[in-house]
C-alpha cells in the first residue's frame, strides 16, 4: 500500500512511499522469475516480464513524487544495488543498515522506520501513577516459529527450578489464520511443560482470532509497566526456499520506552538490538543458558532502567527529526520543503505526516495490534 507524506506542490515534487512487500514492483520481475526457477517442476516461461506496464506507472508517478521504500526488517536478500530497474524510480529509503545492508549509492537512506514511530502513550507512569509490578518477566509476540517459544518455555522452566516464586506474563496474539510459520504446538507445549503449580506462575494470555479476542494499546501500556523484564527469543527459520526472522522487534522499542530492561539472542537480525546496550539490556550467546541472562537481567535492573532509550523510538521525537531528513533529501535534489505556518506545532491526525506515520505505525488501534 502507498502513502502520501506530501502532496506536490508547483514544482516541488511530493513523497510518495511504499512498504517492502511492493518492493518486487520496482524489480521488472527479477525476484518472480528467480523464483519460478528454484519452483521444482514448474515452468520457467511462467512470470511475463512486467516491466511494460510497471515502468509506464511507474513514469507517471516519479514525474510529480519523490519515490521511498519503507522497509521494517531484515532484508537480506533485498539487494537493490543489483536491481538497475529499481534504482531508476526508487529515490529514498527509510531503512538502518542493520535491516537493509545492501543499497545502491545512488539511492537515498533515511535512517529511520517503523521501530522509531512508537506512540507517545508508551512511557513509563509517572511516580503519583505508578503501577505496581505484578509480573518479573513479559515477552509479547506472535505463535510464529521464529519466536521461537521452545527455547523460551525450556528457560522459563529452568528459571522455576532456581525461583519457584518468579512470575511471568505471555502475550500471544494468534497467527492461525495465516498458516505458514506459525507454532500450532504452543499451547499443547505450554501446558506439557509446566507443572499445575508452575502454571500459576505463568499468566499466558493467548489471544485467538476467531473469537475476536484482542488487546488495545492502552491494555499493553499497562502490562508492559507491571511487569520488570522483556524477553524476546527470536531466532531465524529457514526454509528452502525463505527465510522468516523477527523485523525491526517494535517491541524492543516499546518495552524500552516503558523503561523495561531487554533481554534478547545476540543472533537477533534487523534492527532490534540497535539501541541496546549494557544499560538497558542483557544479551545472551546460547539459549541453553538464556535462563541464567533472566535471573541477572531482574537482579540488575529490578527497578527498571535510568537511560531515556525513547528519544531514539518514540513518535514526539522521531516526527520532527523525519522532517529534517526530509529536508536533507530535498536539499540533495536541488528543492526545498517548505512548513506550513502551523507546522511548528504537533501534527494532527488528518494532515500527511499522520496519514504517513500511520503507514509506520501499522495501524496502531486495531484489535490486535502489531505485536511482533
Amino acid at each position: 500500500m502507498a502513502h502520501i507524506f506530501k502532496h506536490p506542490e508547483g514544482e516541488t515534487k511530493g513523497i510518495i512511499i511504499f512498504s517492502h512487500k511492493e518492493w518486487r514492483f520496482f524489480t521488472g520481475g527479477r525476484i518472480r522469475r528467480n523464483l519460478a526457477e528454484r519452483l521444482p517442476g514448474r515452468n520457467k516461461e511462467i512470470d511475463v516480464d512486467p516491466v511494460g506496464y510497471q515502468k509506464e506507472y511507474l513514469d507517471k508517478i516519479s514525474k510529480r513524487y519523490f519515490i521511498g521504500i519503507h522497509f521494517g526488517g531484515y532484508q537480506f536478500r533485498y539487494q537493490m544495488d543489483k536491481v538497475p530497474f529499481a534504482s531508476n524510480y526508487v529515490d529514498f529509503v527509510l531503512s538502518v543498515e542493520s535491516t537493509l545492508p545492501n543499497l545502491s549509492p545512488t539511492i537515498h537512506r533515511i535512517p529511520l522506520n517503523c521501530r522509531n514511530f512508537i506512540p507517545a502513550t508508551f512511557r513509563k507512569p509517572s511516580k503519583d501513577k505508578s503501577q505496581h509490578k505484578v509480573w518479573d518477566y513479559v515477552t509479547v509476540g506472535r505463535d510464529v516459529q521464529f519466536k521461537n517459544y521452545p527455547a523460551l518455555l525450556d528457560s522459563i522452566k529452568k528459571v522455576l527450578e532456581i525461583d519457584p516464586e518468579a512470575t511471568f506474563l505471555l502475550i500471544v496474539p494468534s497467527q492461525k489464520k495465516m498458516k505458514a510459520g506459525v507454532d500450532s504446538s504452543l499451547a499443547e507445549r505450554f501446558y506439557k511443560t509446566f507443572s499445575i503449580k508452575e502454571q500459576e506462575q505463568i499468566a499466558f494470555l493467548y489471544l485467538h482470532p476467531e473469537l475476536d479476542i484482542g488487546m488495545n494499546q492502552a491494555q499493553l501500556i499497562k502490562f508492559y509497566n507491571m511487569s520488570k523484564v522483556f524477553m524476546l527469543f527470536s531466532t531465524q527459520i529457514k526454509t528452502r526456499f525463505f527465510t522468516y526472522g523477527e523485523g525491526d522487534s517494535r517491541v524492543i522499542s516499546e518495552a524500552l520506552c516503558c523503561h523495561l530492561p531487554v533481554v534478547c539472542y545476540d543472533g537477533l537480525r534487523g534492527g532490534g538490538k540497535d539501541y541496546l546496550t549494557k544499560d538497558n539490556s542483557v544479551i545472551f550467546e546460547s539459549y541453553d543458558d538464556a535462563h541464567l541472562t533472566l535471573l541477572e537481567a531482574r537482579e540488575r535492573f529490578g527497578d527498571g532502567i535510568l537511560d531515556n532509550p525513547e528519544q531514539f523510538t518514540r513518535e514526539d521525537y522521531s516526527l520532527e527529526r523525519l522532517h529534517g531528513y526530509f529536508k536533507e533529501f530535498y536539499e540533495t535534489k536541488g528543492q526545498s520543503i517548505r512548513r506550513r505556518a502551523n507546522q511548528h506545532r504537533p501534527p494532527r491526525r488528518a494532515d500527511p505526516l499522520t496519514l504517513g506515520r500511520r503507514a509506520l505505525v501499522a495501524r496502531q488501534t486495531q484489535a490486535h495490534h502489531r505485536l511482533a
